[in-house]
């Protein structure tokens, strides 16, 4: 048997896109954002336990909104992987865009600090 640990980002649906163009398009008016929601962002509702089991993967759920939840899942991606696991960390959509642009800032700026020449 494979000792694999599978982590699934669970928001319900929809928050990858409000990091992409529809996302963009969708914050710029309020048509644009009906339309996003309805084409992008429909909520979904997966039950990942079920599909745990149907794999024969254990699975733990933990909610990535609290402090609480963040320290449940370091401990448990701290402990060894023994078969297979589905950890699901549910997550809200709530201002992934501004997480997202922060993040891409920030990877930019340790990319020119330690390659100058990449500056324009």
């Amino acid at each position: 048997e494979v000792d694999l640990q599978v982590v699934v980002l669970n928001d319900a649906g929809g928050a990858i896109f409000e990091t992409l163009e529809p996302g963009a398009l969708g914050r710029a008016d309020t048509m644009a954002r009906a339309t996003f929601e309805r084409l992008f962002a429909t909520p979904q509702q997966a039950d990942l336990a079920a599909l745990a089991a149907g794999l024969d993967a254990s699975h733990v759920a933990v909610d990535g909104r609290t402090q609480e939840g963040r320290e449940e899942l370091r401990e448990v991606l701290a402990r060894p992987i023994t078969g297979r696991s589905v950890v699901e960390v549910r997550l809200g959509r709530e201002g992934l865009a501004d997480v997202v642009a922060a993040r891409r800032e920030a990877a930019g700026r340790a990319v020119h600090s330690e390659h100058p020449e990449t500056m324009a």
